[in-house]
């Protein structure tokens, strides 16, 4: 999917490119769509989980072809994204009315070939297949122009197979629309404020960064980083803003550092687990513990694992980086 935000006005001569490299300038930007025409602005936005950028031409004509020409091209192994800025386009990406979840993919199959595909039901506005490692992940996300598009695409090619493999096809949700797994909503107390978050990509590595990542979900009253384990303590103000936070955050990838956020489990809980986890008998802590070492080494359990994460006690107040309003930490 594309995320856009009222920081830039629908033009008819401008494109929004997504699925940016983080080692990307405005300059290499600017070198590149100059093929399509005269390039007059490129705004570049870096943000912690995703780079995107837009380019305006002297001409809409100029922009059509950017998107003819460059749409999918890839930087760095990744496919970019490029779409028109238009109203309707828009409009349309904004709302994620039209917007479909593919499941089930090969792994051979790529953006341009979906594109094609989907292409036969309706005006497809782009395909993204994200990638981790290198590989892609199974799924895909293609946004059409228009709902009704959408729809007949969907009911269509239900029970269909894209190379060999039998896709499933769904509306695609938000994730603050999404229902909750039970596993998510056992680590979800009706009144947490505290949240744990680790593996924290490297590019994460002071204060600021870490209170730029939960500044979308909420008031953050306190917060510590510690860079050298890539984990972070987040205080939010509500309870609703922290709830927001686990959501949108946990198995979420960041500079392709795949993060586990969770509630911050109280002296009392951590107690209590401990207590548990010495009364384990000797084969079964084995197994116990090999389980969890498992799990742990590819450090990115998906979103329905939120229960089981365990992080450690926050640490003291000489820790590095470490922030606090006026009201201070509670």
């Amino acid at each position: 999917m594309q995320f856009v935000k009222r920081v830039y006005e629908p033009k008819d001569n401008g494109i929004h490119v997504s699925n940016l490299p983080a080692v990307v300038s405005a300059d290499f930007l600017r070198s590149l769509f100059q093929e399509a025409g005269n390039v007059i602005n490129v705004v570049l936005k870096h943000k912690p989980t995703r780079c995107f950028a837009f380019v305006d031409f002297s001409l809409p004509s100029e922009a059509q072809l950017a998107v003819q020409d460059f749409n999918y091209t890839k930087l760095n192994g990744d496919s970019i994204i490029v779409t028109r800025t238009t109203a309707e386009v828009l409009n349309a990406i904004k709302s994620g009315e039209a917007n479909l979840y593919v499941k089930g993919l090969d792994t051979t199959v790529d953006s341009i070939q979906l594109h094609e595909l989907f292409s036969n039901y309706g005006e497809v506005i782009s395909v993204r297949v994200p990638i981790l490692n290198g590989v892609p992940r199974g799924f895909a996300y293609v946004q059409y122009l228009k709902v009704e598009d959408a729809q007949r695409a969907q009911k269509e090619l239900t029970d269909s197979t894209i190379n060999g493999k039998e896709v499933t096809i769904l509306k695609y949700l938000k994730r603050e629309d999404r229902p909750m797994s039970e596993a998510m909503q056992r680590n979800l107390d009706p009144t947490f404020k505290n949240i744990f978050i680790k593996n924290l990509p490297e590019e994460i590595n002071t204060l600021l960064k870490l209170l730029a990542l939960f500044k979308e979900y909420g008031t953050v009253t306190s917060a510590r980083i510690v860079p050298e384990k890539r984990i972070g303590y987040v205080l939010m103000d509500e309870h609703d803003s922290a709830v927001r936070a686990v959501v949108g955050l946990n198995g979420r990838t960041i500079y392709a550092s795949r993060v586990s956020c969770c509630r911050s489990l109280s002296y009392q809980e951590r107690q209590k687990f401990m207590k548990k986890a010495s009364k384990l008998e000797p084969d079964e802590k084995k197994a116990d513990d090999n389980q969890q070492s498992s799990s742990s080494s590819t450090d990115s359990p998906s979103t329905n694992d939120a229960s089981i994460l365990t992080p450690p006690a926050p640490p003291s107040p000489q820790a590095p980086q470490m922030f606090k309003n006026e009201e201070g930490a509670k």
